[in-house]
């Protein structure tokens, strides 16, 4: 008990019921959508085919790890000036809980820049923000059963 009324009451914490389950033959899959900020890289660096190719291969490889998932599952969608802002999109396998991606995104929020300061690559492109870490989540429909046999 508080030793005086507050003017208006507490509020109590939120607590989210977990979703239903799915019904057979769905899945759901997760994916996150993040900018990402590098504040002494320049966007004319991307017109080198060499730089550019290497740069996303070691980003998507960083981001990945970062996400506990394969190799691959990364794709950058963009690169915009400001620094360089790289949009990209992290794709969890079917098989990734909520959980693991939701922790993605609250890294992402957090402490991008300590997945990119362990290369030393990364960390010669100034500080590294990011910002509108978003998850997206599609629910997935198993193709329909074959027929029955006449």
């Amino acid at each position: 008990p508080t030793k005086s009324p507050s003017a208006s009451p507490t509020a109590s914490p939120t607590v989210t019921a977990p979703p239903p389950p799915l019904p057979p033959g769905f899945s759901v899959s997760y994916a996150v959508t993040v900018n990402v900020t590098f504040s002494s890289l320049s966007l004319a660096s991307f017109d080198n085919a060499t730089f550019k190719s290497e740069f996303e291969t070691a980003y998507g490889a960083l981001m990945d790890a970062a996400a506990g998932i394969a190799i691959g599952s990364t794709t950058i969608a963009g690169y915009t000036s400001g620094s360089v802002i790289v949009t990209s999109t992290t794709s969890f396998p079917t098989t990734s809980s909520l959980a693991v991606a939701s922790a993605f995104v609250t890294t992402l929020s957090s402490s991008v820049d300590a997945i990119f300061n362990s290369s030393t690559t990364f960390g010669s492109y100034g500080n590294i923000s990011s910002s509108g870490a978003a998850l997206d989540t599609t629910i997935i429909s198993a193709s329909p059963p074959p027929p029955p046999p006449p």
